[in-house]
């Protein structure tokens, strides 16, 4: 194997952002609030005097594995910082990384576990037992096994992949009706359609990004926390020298990446898949692209660029423009995103949009859209029954008896009504495994308290969007509260209660196995954070020397693929052309008796990590109390002539109105916004930065939005009036 492989080279595998401190945009002056913060608030702990040092590690928050920098005083930790020259963040550190290191001392924090009673929205807790939870759970599951029950036991996965996800898909595949169930927030279910297509499982692909010369955005908020942070924003920066990267941002809404875009496509909100014919019919008929499949090229021929300029609102020209710079300025590759708190597009949008990387013949080794390896899973998961892995919009409604939420955050939101469609009415017992009282968790029965960021060993599996696979540990740097369980652990008492086959060995243990797997494969390269060096895994001796590298916060890089084509199934993707072409007739033709009653189009959005799913800090404040860079929960943007139509004032109250019910909303106008549309924030739960002690249930856009029967709720429609 090579020598001469660099941190280069390794940056351009793994995608390693560029940006440094241009993701978080917070004015240097929050440095100094912090410093005041840690003086004034009861809450927050005054470290002890000691030896100062720095220790590495990996953020948990979500799912990207930014490399951290733990400034500590004897011991613990008081400021996080992102690495330079780390292959996966490269310095940079989203707001909420910054503060992980209060995320201990939340006031959201549970320390023991409790049972909620909610009355009315208004949450009260009392203490519980984790024993007297672990009997009803275990009972449950014996009367469920004891007849001929449809009733289903699930654990809900938001970051699927984790050692941790392998022993939840173990216990489940030992008990009665066990499923093991994942949203896909962790950004899988927006290639949905890229699976369709291909018929390949979206965990063996990756994105070669830096070698774009040419991005198209479907919705992907790439400079808002997508993927891995800085990628598309290192990109950029290494395309100026030559004048030769272009960025296409395609969405409604004048995002931030449509802001820092070399184009905004503003399409009306539900259009985009329209809007990627239209790219297809100017490719296949100006003869940029090759063989295509005849029935595939006559359904494209419909979606003429102008009448796919009367559906989407974009001019004829410009739709030829973009998919000629898509042909001429390659490689080019197309993304389709998750917008954080509107969730993804369905699979059949997806697949004209994933479709046109097809075209451009952008899939396969050392393409555009590469195969990676999947990560090995331990020794005690391999060669067992392991329970598959089922999409919650696939569960049977009415089915799921037992829940229990493992409250690992994606950073995307998800529906309450996703979720409690699901479960049967009157009978269900929904167990939370998290750290703090909010989001889902304020939904469950009862909360058993997991370990907090930095204060457990946590394995951290590859990005969704990483070139290549990847693996890094997350070592403690707290010790947390006593009655806190390990879902692991919790796992292990549920199996030995119902008499089922689970692991030994501690979950730090299970982790450790993993590692020792990868170490065997004998491929890839480790980044130490500590010197900055790269070494093949070839070269490091034994599992022990391997684990102590990650245990020091180092991070395991495997090697790309070369040997592995891809071909494409089918363009139309299992769901076959006429059911496809059903959807699309329903997009380029909506209802007009819907649109009477309902003239406007209810938008949300938000920014991964702060979608009133998880924790966040008295960091984010500055952000969306103080400063309002961002929009809080519930500010509507509009359009001021919509604004004018239905006689609202800025900055006073107004209704939203859907089939779903109603929410009050305060109305910022924004000439960026279509006409007839509303973009309605989803924002922290305020609760989660002040710990006010009365915990509730509040009305979101989320509460008010569509969600569909394929978990989809980009677009609602509604009306809105003064209140």
């Amino acid at each position: 194997m090579s020598k001469t492989f660099n941190r280069r080279d390794i940056i351009k595998l793994v995608g390693g952002g560029l940006a440094g401190m241009v993701f978080t945009p917070i004015p240097w002056k929050l440095l100094d609030d912090i410093s005041i913060w840690t003086q004034n608030w009861s809450w927050i702990p005054v470290p002890p005097k000691g030896e100062i040092n720095s220790k590495y590690s990996i953020c948990t928050i979500c799912t990207a594995g930014c490399g951290i920098r733990a400034r500590c005083v004897a011991g613990q930790p008081v400021s996080l910082w992102g690495i330079k020259d780390h292959p996966v963040n490269d310095g940079a550190l989203c707001p909420l990384g910054f503060g992980g290191h209060h995320l201990a001392y939340h006031p959201a924090r549970l320390r023991h576990p409790v049972k909620l009673v909610n009355d009315n929205n208004t949450i009260t807790t009392t203490e519980a037992d984790r024993d007297d939870i672990i009997s009803i759970i275990a009972d449950t599951i014996a009367n469920i096994g004891s007849g001929r029950s449809n009733e289903i036991v699930a654990a809900l996965d938001n970051r699927p992949g984790r050692t941790v996800s392998f022993a939840y898909r173990k216990l489940l595949a030992e008990i009665p009706n066990g499923m093991y169930v994942t949203t896909g927030s962790n950004g899988t279910d927006s290639m949905e359609g890229f699976s369709e297509i291909t018929g390949e499982n979206v965990n063996t692909f990756g994105f070669n990004i830096e070698k774009a010369k040419t991005i198209v955005s479907f919705g992907a908020p790439l400079m808002e926390g997508w993927g891995i942070p800085g990628r598309v924003y290192g990109a950029m920066k290494n395309g100026i020298h030559d004048k030769q990267f272009k960025l296409i941002q395609v969405e409604p809404r004048f995002s931030h990446s449509a802001s820092v875009a070399d184009q905004w496509i503003p399409v009306t909100p539900g259009t985009e898949a329209i809007f990627a014919l239209g790219i297809a019919h100017v490719l296949i008929k100006q003869n940029f692209v090759e063989e295509v499949d005849e029935s595939y090229k006559n359904l494209v021929a419909e979606y003429t660029p102008q009448r796919v300029s009367d559906i989407t609102g974009i001019r004829r020209e410009l739709i030829v423009d973009t998919a000629r710079s898509l042909a001429t300025n390659g490689p080019a590759l197309i993304l389709c995103g998750r917008e954080p708190a509107g969730g993804p597009f369905s699979h059949e949008e997806q697949i004209p949009i994933w479709g046109l990387n097809s075209l451009l013949g952008n899939i396969g080794p050392d393409k555009m859209i590469v195969p990676r390896n999947p990560v090995p899973a331990g020794k005690s998961f391999q060669d067992t029954e392991l329970a598959t892995v089922t999409k919650l919009s696939d569960v049977p409604d009415k089915s799921i008896r037992v829940l229990i939420i493992d409250e690992s955050e994606s950073g995307n939101a998800i529906p309450w009504q996703l979720i409690e469609r699901k479960l049967v009415p009157d009978k269900a017992f929904v167990v939370s495994l998290s750290p703090y009282l909010v989001g889902m968790t304020k939904r469950a029965h009862y909360v058993v308290p997991a370990p907090t960021h930095l204060e457990s060993y946590q394995d951290i599996p590859p990005s969704f969007d990483a070139r290549t696979a990847t693996y890094a540990v997350s070592a403690p740097m707290y010790t947390p509260p006593d009655k806190v369980t390990e879902p692991v652990e919790f796992l292990k008492l549920i199996a030995e209660k119902t008499g089922s086959d689970m692991p030994t060995g501690s979950y730090t243990d299970l982790i450790r196995e993993r590692a020792g797997e990868i170490h065997k494969k004998n491929r890839g390269w480790v980044y130490n954070p500590t010197n900055g060096r790269i070494t093949e895994t070839a070269d490091i001796l034994s599992e022990r020397q391997f684990w102590g590298l990650l245990n020091d916060g180092g991070y395991w890089i495997d090697e790309p693929v070369n040997d592995t084509q891809v071909t494409v199934k089918s363009l139309f993707g299992s769901v076959g052309k006429e059911k496809l072409k059903s959807k699309l007739d329903d997009i380029s033709r909506p209802n007009l008796a819907l649109q009477v009653k309902y003239p406007v189009m209810l938008v949300p959005f938000g920014w991964r990590g702060v979608v009133d799913s998880g924790p966040v800090t008295p960091l984010i404040s500055k952000l969306y109390q103080e400063s309002e860079f961002r929009q809080g929960t519930n500010r509507a943007l509009i359009h001021p002539d919509t604004g004018s139509l239905y006689r609202l004032r800025k900055d006073r109250p107004a209704k939203i109105i859907t089939e779903a019910g109603e929410l009050t909303v305060r109305v910022e106008f924004n000439d960026s916004i279509r006409p007839g549309v509303v973009h309605v924030a989803l924002g922290p739960d305020q609760d989660r930065i002040t710990g006010v002690k009365e915990v509730k249930i509040k009305e979101n856009v989320l509460s008010v939005s569509a969600v569909n029967g394929h978990g989809t709720w980009r677009s609602t429609p509604a009306r809105i009036q003064t209140v």
